[in-house]
């Protein structure tokens, strides 16, 4: 079962420039990821760009989304039903998207999610 209350997109905006980062494009840059990957998580499931958020808020990306998460941490499957919305335009919710520009040390958006 999943937790809920997920964090607002404002929420993750005000916690992300308490960390020095005043937009989600230069969050991406720093991490090394497409903006729309990180600007997508911040609306709707999506692993890279949820862990690039988590990782820059120094937190789990559980934490921030629960709705998204079983209680140990772990990623719920399928993904929620509106993932598969028209929001994705008929893309696969699964595939991920390519990464430009230098990572953060210690960043994997590829890594696994631990709990």
């Amino acid at each position: 079962m999943a937790l809920s209350q997920d964090w607002t997109p404002s929420t993750i905006r005000d916690r992300q420039a308490a960390q020095g980062f005043r937009t989600l494009t230069q969050l991406a840059r720093r991490v090394g990821l497409n903006k729309r990957a990180v600007s997508a998580a911040s609306h709707r499931p999506h692993d890279e760009g949820e862990r690039a958020i988590a990782w820059v808020l120094c937190t789990h990306a559980a934490e921030t989304w629960p709705a998204r998460y079983e209680r140990n941490g772990e990623r719920l499957s399928p993904r929620p039903p509106a993932s598969y919305g028209l929001a994705n335009y008929g893309r696969d919710p699964a595939a991920g998207h390519g990464q430009s520009g230098q990572q953060k040390a210690g960043f994997n958006p590829k890594a696994e999610v631990r709990a």
